[in-house]
């Protein structure tokens, strides 16, 4: 299970990479597990357009009022040059937000954690 996140104004929040979201599809009411983990769950863009259909995904698991999308430049960076976008931006972000990471990727998690992020995957 995932260590409690980092507080931002008092809410539970991590930032997350795709993965942690396509294994909550295969589980029966798994998204319900990440809304007794986290108040805020950021994403940036990329991650959402890694997920199908990206235009009502949120709506259509009703994580409207948990996710949050938000943009991140991304810092010019040789390791992060090795992952997709979705990794790339993810790890950009909670690097900005000082954020724990749910990745599942072994390679982005290792990169995660070189830059000094906490990570964990969905199942901790």
């Amino acid at each position: 299970m995932p260590e409690p996140s980092s507080k931002t104004s008092g809410q539970r929040s991590v930032v997350s990479n795709t993965g942690p979201f396509i294994s909550l599809e295969k589980i029966t009411d798994g998204f319900s597990l990440l809304r007794s983990l986290y108040d805020q769950v950021f994403i940036p863009p990329q991650v959402l357009s890694e997920l199908s259909p990206a235009q009502s995904y949120l709506k259509d698991r009703d994580l409207e009022n948990l996710v949050i999308i938000e943009t991140v430049v991304l810092p010019e960076d040789s390791d992060l040059a090795l992952l997709d976008a979705g990794e790339q931006y993810a790890i950009a972000l909670a690097m900005k937000k000082q954020l724990p990471l749910l990745i599942e990727e072994r390679l982005g998690r290792d990169i995660a954690g070189s830059k000094g992020l906490k990570v964990s995957g969905i199942g901790g």
